[in-house]
């Protein structure tokens, strides 16, 4: 018989030899993965710079490489790595407070995450569905936290997406709402991502909304993954399991409470029909005469603007008065409040219902306010994706107020209607706004014609099925016309919409129906279009570069939009209205506009109209100092431009010259020169060209110096011949 000694001496030498086989087999897998891993950089280079159709696919699925060439056209390099810009402290707090619930269903899972992966060097992210990063965790490996924080720069507010970041899983998670996992070379960068793995699975909120992504990024070198895009699926479906309960559970206590407190109440839907009351509101509402529920509000109760700003805006109203106007009786102590689905969307309103007030006056309705907090063309009370009605556009001059009476009336017919104005004008929020009066109810889908490619804008518009072109979806997908089905479709820009798609545009506004690219069945449609541009379609029509058929189709309402030049004392109302607006959304105090500075801004041509001149009152707010804006303070274009009638630059601070030096005789002299005013075509130019001198040639800065978009720059440019060089 062996002695121990001998079987521990075997069973030593037998362990050590499948040591070495280990190593032996792991350093070949390494090999091969650095192997395959070049060759995926290779073809990535190939398809990002050089543009190489025919792709291997076992070595990259066909939606990481359409990633790839989507982030190329952000203007992203491979041989970069991209931080996400991070959002401000008080917007985050804003985001997290949003999100409450989808964090209540999370947290729990995402520490257990983090302890199940703590013996690697790992991260769990949650991020909402427009790739926000709301919780990053690490494993408590010290070197973890110091490479996301010193490498990623990842952390809470982080905006991840396609054009910040580029190809990474959680992007593409979020775009096609499917469970992926994207191994080091797979990434767009080069930078950064070389021995990580990520795997990424969808959040789903009750109504079956996108409401987040969970993220597992591991430090392994290996392509599959398996463990980790598992426990990434598994952790999804936990977490969307307990959000959804939470979200049926605040509902119904959100009804229950209203049954339970004693109150009368009713709720109505989107388009304000109610759907369900209680006795005590039937009791409060006896003298309407009528059943409650299938009723819209309106018939039973007359116009309400609190309900109208809760349903159009989302605003939450408390202790305010109602009144009654068949039989002029005013309930006191009423509120209303929206109801949303996971994903922020308003589907409907909670009114409860005070007792009558006796002898009393309508004094409990707030006043609309006209500050949004938000940024961008802010004519309308509130964020534009909510849209607004024409009451909330700023400004009473006669040129608007004929603008919106004509729109008004537009709006209540189903005709196509032609928005025309320059740049900047507002012509999405005059589109919004006759949207949200004829089909409040339905999408608002935009599409900008000049920022589609030829190549693209027929699948864009039309959608496409499944396998119709190379690199198409496999399930295909619906295009913007289908989206905007029971909506309206607004086509910006139509002038630039190429001619050889205008007679297919036509025969969908004709019979209502249309086919999807490589599709064989007609789908049918109902939607309004609402088209805009700021050129002369019928002088195109004259060039042969529009059809005159469907000019004629679009233009059943041509609507003049006016540019903020021929709006008169609407500029200052504007230019007070960004300064309130900006001061709230920045914490910091409203200076005032010195008479000096009104002159100019009434006298300037504001080429870039509304647009420029919410950018000139943030440049004059970061510039001013002691609580006036002066005409220093404002852009040097704005200030040169602005011109008094005998043709001097407008003042500045008191006891101070302005401009560029000089006597006073030269002074003098320049005041006894005769100005002709300049044309309109020449102030435009005269812009463009101080703009790109300003900017050494940026397009883009130049772009929102000017209030316009990038593709109506180079148009511009082009026309008026001031290329570089």
């Amino acid at each position: 018989m062996k002695s121990l000694e001998n079987l521990l001496s075997c069973v030593s030498l037998t362990t050590s030899r499948l040591s070495r086989a280990r190593i032996s087999l792991l350093k070949e897998t390494v090999r091969k993965q650095r192997d395959l891993a070049e060759q995926i950089r290779r073809l990535k280079h190939e398809v990002v710079y050089r543009g190489a159709e025919d792709c291997d696919l076992s070595l990259v699925r066909a939606e990481v490489v359409r990633s790839w060439i989507r982030s190329k056209k952000y203007g992203l390099e491979t041989s970069c790595f991209y931080y996400g810009p991070v959002l401000e402290n008080s917007v985050l707090r804003g985001l997290l407070e949003e999100k409450r619930l989808l964090l209540k269903a999370a947290d729990g899972y995402l520490e257990r995450l983090v302890e199940m992966f703590s013996n690697r060097r790992s991260s769990v992210l949650l991020s909402d569905e427009n790739g926000i990063m709301l919780r990053v965790l690490h494993s408590e490996d010290g070197s973890t936290r110091r490479r996301i924080r010193e490498r990623l720069r990842l952390v809470p507010g982080s905006v991840w997406t396609e054009a910040t970041v580029g190809t990474c899983s959680h992007v593409l998670c979020t775009l096609h709402q499917e469970p992926i996992q994207l191994w080091g070379p797979e990434h767009y960068s080069d930078v950064g991502w070389d021995q990580i793995t990520c795997s990424s699975a969808p959040i789903f909120d009750a109504a079956g909304n996108l409401a987040g992504t969970l993220s597992i990024g591991a430090d392994c070198y290996l392509r599959q993954n398996p463990y980790a895009l598992g426990m990434a699926i598994s952790a999804a479906w936990a977490i969307q399991n307990r959000l959804q309960n939470l979200e049926r559970t605040e509902q119904r206590s959100f009804l229950e409470k209203a049954e339970s407190g004693l109150q009368a109440y009713f709720i109505t839907n989107r388009q304000g029909v109610i759907t369900q009351a209680n006795d005590k509101a039937r009791a409060v509402l006896v003298g309407v005469g009528k059943e409650l529920v299938g009723q819209p509000f309106e018939v039973l109760l007359g116009k309400q603007p609190v309900i109208e700003a809760v349903l159009q805006r989302g605003e939450a109203f408390e202790d305010v008065e109602l009144r009654l106007e068949e039989s002029d009786r005013v309930l006191a102590g009423c509120s209303a409040l929206p109801i949303k689905d996971g994903a922020g969307k308003i589907y409907g309103c909670l009114v409860t219902l005070g007792g009558a007030k006796q002898n009393g006056r309508r004094t409990g309705i707030p006043e609309t306010r006209r500050d949004s907090g938000t940024s961008g063309m802010a004519w309308v009370l509130k964020d534009r994706e909510n849209g607004s009605g024409f009451e909330s556009l700023v400004g009473s001059s006669p040129a608007l107020l004929q603008t919106i009476e004509v729109s008004r009336k537009a709006a209540l017919s189903s005709a196509n209607i032609l928005l025309q104005g320059e740049s900047g004008v507002g012509k999405e929020v005059f589109a919004r706004c006759i949207h949200n009066l004829s089909r409040p109810w339905g999408p608002f889908v935009a599409v900008n014609c000049a920022a589609l490619p030829k190549s693209l804008i027929e699948s864009e518009l039309f959608g496409y099925e499944g396998g119709a072109f190379t690199g198409a979806d496999r399930k295909g997908r619906p295009g913007k016309i289908e989206l905007a089905h029971g909506g309206t479709l607004f086509l910006d820009e139509i002038s630039d919409m190429p001619l050889e798609i205008q007679p297919v545009l036509l025969r969908v506004l004709e019979e209502k129906q249309f086919m999807r690219v490589g599709g064989s069945r007609p789908v049918r449609v109902d939607f309004r279009l609402i088209a805009a541009t700021n050129r002369d379609l019928l002088e195109l029509t004259r060039k042969q570069e529009f059809r005159l058929d469907l000019y004629y189709r679009i233009a059943v309402f041509k609507i003049i939009i006016p540019p903020l030049r021929e709006r008169g004392l609407d500029i200052l109302e504007l230019a007070r209205y960004f300064i309130m607006a900006i001061a709230r959304r920045e914490g910091l105090p409203a200076p005032a506009l010195s008479r000096e500075a009104e002159e100019i801004l009434l006298t300037y041509d504001w080429p870039g109209n509304v647009r420029q001149l919410e950018n000139a009152m943030l440049y004059a707010m970061t510039m001013c100092r002691r609580g006036i804006i002066y005409p220093e303070d404002l852009p040097a274009e704005i200030r040169e431009g602005g011109r008094t009638e005998d043709g001097g630059s407008v003042g500045g601070r008191p006891g101070m010259v302005i401009g560029a030096g000089g006597s006073g005789e030269d002074q003098a002299a320049e005041k006894a020169l005769e100005v002709r005013p300049l044309p309109m075509k020449e102030l435009e130019k005269r812009a463009i060209k101080q703009a790109l001198a300003q900017t050494n040639y940026n397009v883009r800065k130049a772009a929102a110096l000017l209030g316009l978009g990038q593709s109506t720059l180079y148009r511009k440019i082009r026309d008026y011949n001031l290329s570089k060089g």
